[in-house]
């Protein structure tokens, strides 16, 4: 009879145990997480997007809309693809932040990417031009 009474105790604190290692493993991502090379593509279009562990960034080949925080156009023109540098960082809220360095055709600016997506799918988003033209351009970790 008094195995039976630690039975429900049991229970609830395997399920507590449960909770709290999902719990971790659900947590924000970190920095290091984004730490590597992430590729967008669209159609035979590619786009490399590097983040470095120092706080720096490279990204090639990628339409001038993307990083574009003026952009109207409803779709990607991946005749104006641009190569460009800076640094990046994390946010509060778990988006990416970027200051694009200037070069000879682009003006420097800040922007940001979300985020969505844990571990494996992870992934770095940014919406191109108007809201309510749902063009999104995604960047996945290279494999």
């Amino acid at each position: 009879m008094k195995a039976n009474r630690f039975r429900p105790v049991a229970a609830a604190a395997t399920l507590l145990m449960l909770l709290l290692l999902a719990g971790c493993s659900l947590s924000s991502p970190s920095r290091n997480d984004f730490v590597g090379t992430w590729v967008g593509r669209m159609g035979h279009h590619q786009a490399v997007l590097v983040l470095r562990e120092d706080g720096h960034f490279s990204v090639d080949n990628v339409p001038q809309a993307v990083f574009d925080a003026k952009a109207t156009t409803s779709n990607l023109d991946w005749t104006e693809v641009q190569d460009l540098t800076g640094t990046w960082g994390l946010n509060n809220d778990g988006s990416l932040r970027f200051k694009i360095d200037a070069n000879d055709t682009f003006v420097g600016y800040d922007t940001s990417l979300s985020t969505t997506g844990l571990g494996a799918g992870l992934e770095l988003t940014h919406r191109v031009g108007p809201i309510d033209n749902n063009v999104v351009f995604v960047f996945v970790r290279a494999k």
